[in-house]
């Protein structure tokens, strides 16, 4: 099995932008040119542009050796409606798009493969 690759990502307050980021500047593992690379992506708060990210998100990740894959953070997308969200307010196109992400990569949402009917939300506001 090859190496963990984390990946997190970190919200401005400013811009509500999302910045994210894979390994570190040091990370022998990688070419001398992704080392610490750093891709801004737009607001979450329109569904293509969520699926866009999880497209980039997904071509940055086939520049990884195969392994073990741990990506963490907020994607604020959902994957089961009923379950995972208070309204139906945002179109099947993103949750269409993140179960696809998580497919092609075989990802395992593990909060939910452990709490496989439970309704709880890190975090609720009003739909813009």
């Amino acid at each position: 099995m090859g190496r963990p690759v984390a990946c997190g990502q970190r919200r401005s307050r400013m811009e509500l932008a999302t910045e994210m980021w894979c390994a570190g500047p040091a990370d022998p593992h990688l070419p001398a040119e992704q080392r610490g690379r750093r891709r801004r992506t737009a607001p979450w708060s329109v569904g293509s542009l969520q699926r866009a990210t999880l497209r980039d998100l997904g071509a940055m990740l086939l520049d990884f050796p195969p392994g073990l894959l741990l990506l963490g953070g907020d994607m604020n997308l959902v994957s089961d409606p009923g379950l995972d969200s208070l309204s139906r307010a945002r179109g099947p196109a993103a949750t269409m798009a993140l179960q696809s992400f998580k497919g092609s990569f075989g990802l395992t949402d593990l909060w939910r493969a452990q709490n496989l009917r439970k309704r709880q939300y890190t975090y609720t506001s009003v739909p813009h």
